[in-house]
This record gives C-alpha cells, structure tokens and sequence, in this order.
C-alpha cells in the first residue's frame, strides 16, 4: 500500500514539474569578458532588427526595379528560406514531443472454424468481432526538462537560420549594388576612352596637316600614332568588362547570362551622405553574422542541458481507452480503459550517455570561440571602413588638387596657343 502512495507522489510531482516549466538544468546566462567585444555590447537582442534599404539613398529607379527582380528570384536567397522552412518544421516537430500524441485505431476481424465430429456433417462456426478506441502513446514527464531544451535549441536553430537569411539578403545586395556600380563606372570610362580617342584622332590629322607643310616632324606623328593606337587598346577590355558584369547582374537576378535586365549606360549617381564616424555597440550587435554566432551559442547551450537530463531517469505515460464488441449496435456499451506509468533510468549504457554530453560541452565550446571570432572580425571590419573612409577622404583631396592643376594647366595651353607662343 506504502508503494503505491509513493508511485502516486511521484506522478503528481512529476507533472506538476513538467507542466510548469521548473527544470534543474537550464543553461546559465553567459556574460563574456569586455576584453572580447567592447563596452556596453550585449550578445544579441531578442527582437530582430527592422531591414534597411539602403540602396535607395542612391535615388535610382534603375537599380531599384533591378533590386526588386533580385530580392524575387535569386537562387541563393531561395536556398537560404527553403532552410529556414526546414528549421521552421524542424522546431514544430520539437515542440510537439512536450505534448501527449493522440492516436484513434478501428478494426474488424472475423474468425472460421470447423470442427470434425467424426460423422457425415462437420461442425462450423464463425465470429465477429468489431473494436475501436483511443490511445496516448508513450508520453514523457518532462521531470528535468530534456524535452523541453530540445524545443528550445531547434527554435533557436530556427531563429539563426532567420538571421542566415538576413545575411543572406545583405550579402545579394551589397553585391549586386557593387557590380551595378561597378557596371555604371566601366560605362563612363568607356565613354573617356571614347571621347580621349575621338580627341587623339583629331590631333593626329592636325599634326600630319602640319607635317604636310614642313610645320611637324615625322616623330610627332609616330607618337600621336602610338597615342591613338594606346587608347584603342583599352577599349576592348573596358567592354568585355562589362559584358561580363552585366552577366553577373543577371545571374544574381536569378536570370540566364544574356538577359536584358533593362540596364542603360548612364552615369554614376550621386553617392549618399557618409555616415558619421564611430562604432555603436548596437551596430554591431545587430549584424545578422553576429546575431547567428549568438543564437547558435544558445542552441548549444540547450543542446547541452538535454544531453545532461538524459541521463536522468524518465517517467513516462500511456494511457488507452477501447471499445469492442461481436456487432455494430452495442459496440459502444463495452469499453475497457488503461493508464499504464514507467520510471525508467540509464544503469549501464557502455558510457554512451556521457559521451554525448562531453561532445555537446565540445561543441559548447565551439560555438562560443566563433562567436568571440565572428565578434572580433565584425570590429576589425568595422575598424578597418573607417580607416578606409579616412584615407578615401584623403584621397579624394588630393585628386581634386590634381584636377584643379590639371584644368589650369589646359587653360595656360589654351592661352599661349591662342596668342601664337604654341
């Protein structure tokens, strides 16, 4: 009698625990070293940033019609949300193991038989028999909540493959926005070759105008020659290059190289506003890299308290409840119910068990040196735009000095040729 209070004890312990969450083995919050990030910046947070597009701030429809064919039909962003479908059902199918599967059965036997009576005429006789019933198959009590951190690590799992997707849109449109720019800056050098080999023809009918009057040497019109023939041979180049970014466009769009995308040669639009110098901490921590290295770091940590709570013992439920009957009609009056309960608990498994648990602690670990990893090259990445936007700046500075020299320069020409000094 004693053994079956306990039993009962136990069962309603067990429950009450099970459906209110308290587990013994949750994953500790983590708090990695300043050392590793910077100040103030945090591992993640919970609501996923809101998208930008940034490359509207160029204010061309062109690229914004070539965006939108981009975001509908690339490959890679296709393969990126058919594994975020996958992670979706995979936490579905997770979260389904915490709740008591439901099975309805119905059948219908008949039974012959014939017995020899040891005369002319056998006996024989036959039997239906109808049933039908329901059934909760085997359910665990979620006592130290190994069920539960499974559902947890495949949503995180889902929520990283959410921020997989995230990169991966950025990643498609910072290259497609790079070869469309890229595209835009080979057309105008095409047009400067064009234009500089327009203005080197012109000059070599001059020159050998003036050699035909004793004004120029024969050398003047070998080197204007090999200026002519010098500018010719860029242009070749210059427009295989852009045969092939237009090509690469299309196939970023998802399209066959050769498609008409649509994409003019106009110039280089005006370049947005520079943003202002500095590293936020919320900067970083919104990088859909460092948000997945996060997430991925949770998953693991999850991954870990399951395999620890596995070997613990189970308490686990069934429970059926069935109707039968020889005909139709009463099959409903006889009915026969069970509610069966097991503990059950690792004694020998050959070091299995711990085996797991030392591999998800290896994995733990993995996890978390790519996350300080993928943290440190966000901060060099993020050093290294600034340093590159301080020297652009610089540089920029010292080309518009050489283009003011160089326009005062032409000028002087312009002047001396027209007072006959040149």
């Amino acid at each position: 009698m004693n053994t079956r209070y306990i039993l009962l004890f136990t069962l309603i312990s067990s429950l009450l625990l099970s459906l209110t969450g308290c587990t013994l083995l949750d994953p500790q919050p983590r708090n990695l070293e300043p050392e590793w990030t910077m100040a103030e910046f945090e591992l993640f947070e919970e609501v996923s940033p809101a998208s930008n597009q940034w490359w509207r701030d160029f204010q061309s429809e062109e690229l914004n019609s070539l965006m939108t064919i981009v975001f509908t039909d690339n490959l890679s962003l296709q393969e990126a949300y058919a594994r975020l479908k996958q992670a979706d059902a995979s936490a579905v199918k997770s979260g389904e193991a915490r709740l008591p599967e439901l099975g309805v059965n119905a059948g219908y036997t008949r039974t012959e038989q014939e017995t020899d009576l040891g005369g002319e005429t056998d006996g024989r006789s036959s039997t239906d028999r109808y049933s039908t019933g329901l059934a909760v198959t085997s359910w665990e009590l979620d006592l130290w909540g190994r069920v539960r951190a499974g559902n947890k690590a495949a949503e995180l799992d889902r929520a990283s493959a959410v921020e997989d997707l995230r990169t991966a849109y950025l990643s498609v449109s910072v290259e497609t926005v790079s070869r469309w720019l890229e595209r835009q800056v080979k057309n105008e050098t095409l047009n400067l070759l064009q234009n500089q080999l327009t203005t080197n023809k012109k000059s070599l009918e001059l020159m050998e105008l003036r050699f035909k009057y004793g004004q120029s040497s024969a050398l003047d019109i070998l080197q204007q020659r090999q200026s002519v023939a010098s500018v010719q041979s860029l242009i070749p180049g210059v427009e295989a290059d852009i045969y092939s970014l237009t090509n690469e466009l299309a196939v970023l769009a998802g399209k066959p190289p050769g498609t008409d995308l649509g994409l003019g040669s106009q110039s280089i639009p005006e370049l947005p506003a520079i943003p202002a110098p500095g590293i936020p901490a919320d900067v970083l921590a919104n990088r859909p890299d460092v948000r997945k290295a996060g997430l991925a770091l949770q998953s693991a940590d999850w991954r870990l308290t399951a395999a620890k709570a596995d070997r613990l013992p189970a308490i686990r439920l069934s429970a059926s409840y069935s109707f039968s009957a020889g005909e139709l009609d009463p099959l409903f009056s006889n009915w026969m119910g069970t509610l069966a309960a097991s503990l059950t608990g690792p004694i020998f498994d050959a070091g299995r068990r711990k085996a797991e648990v030392d591999r998800t602690m290896a994995a733990v670990d993995e996890k978390l040196s790519a996350y300080r990893r993928t943290v440190l090259e966000a901060l060099m990445e993020a050093q290294n735009s600034l340093i590159q936007r301080s020297k652009q700046a610089e540089t920029v500075v010292a080309q518009t000095q050489q283009l003011e020299a160089a326009r005062a320069s032409w000028r002087e020409s312009i002047n001396r040729y027209r007072n006959g000094s040149i």
